[in-house]
C-alpha cells in the first residue's frame, strides 16, 4: 500500500495486478505495478481503457510491450488484469 500511496503522490495514479483464481471464481492476488512502467491503451467513446501495456525500459524499442487487460468482474478470460486508481 505504501508503493500505491507513493504513486498517487507522485503520478496522480496508480496499477493493481489483479490475479484470478484458476476457477476465476475470486480474487487470488494483488500486486503493485509501478505506474512508471505502465502505459494506457486507445479509450473508447466513454474514455474507458480496455488495454494497458508494460515495459520495464520504454526506451528499447526491440522489446515488444506487454499487454495486459484492464479489470472487468464480468470478463473474466485473462488470468491477469489491471486496475487503475487514478486521482479524482
Amino acid at each position: 500500500m505504501k508503493r500505491c500511496a507513493l504513486d498517487l503522490k507522485l503520478y496522480g495514479q496508480c496499477y493493481f495486478n489483479i490475479i484470478w483464481s484458476q476457477d476465476r471464481a475470486t480474487i487470488s492476488e494483488v500486486h503493485h505495478i509501478p505506474a512508471a512502467t505502465i502505459r494506457c491503451g486507445v479509450a473508447d467513446d466513454e474514455d474507458n481503457v480496455k488495454l494497458f501495456y508494460h515495459s520495464t525500459d520504454w526506451s528499447n524499442t526491440r522489446d515488444e510491450p506487454k499487454p495486459i487487460p484492464a479489470f472487468n468482474t464480468s470478463d473474466r478470460s485473462a488470468a491477469s488484469q489491471l486496475l487503475h486508481i487514478k486521482m479524482y
